[in-house]
């Protein structure tokens, strides 16, 4: 999950928008550790392994989801 957390944390900081809920890189330690969780839990849900490429291919669609979604104001994990 700590990796996830960074991953999360450096993805967002490449990616920027505006929406009614701030951008990634702006949120704090603790709403990214939530968010990181709740990926996590997506991926592991769709019966994909820690440590895996699909887990890892899983996570990275899903934070990029998470990133448009607060651009564009679609829905979101959290």
């Amino acid at each position: 999950m700590k990796a996830t957390a960074i991953m999360l944390a450096l993805l967002g900081f490449a990616l920027t928008g505006c929406a009614s809920r701030p951008p990634l890189e702006q949120m704090s330690y603790g709403q990214l550790g939530q968010l990181a969780g709740a990926v996590e839990r997506k991926c592991l849900a769709r019966g994909f392994g820690l440590d895996t490429p699909e887990y890892k291919a899983c996570t990275v669609q899903e934070i990029t989801q998470e990133q448009y979604s607060r651009e564009f104001g679609s829905e979101s994990l959290l």
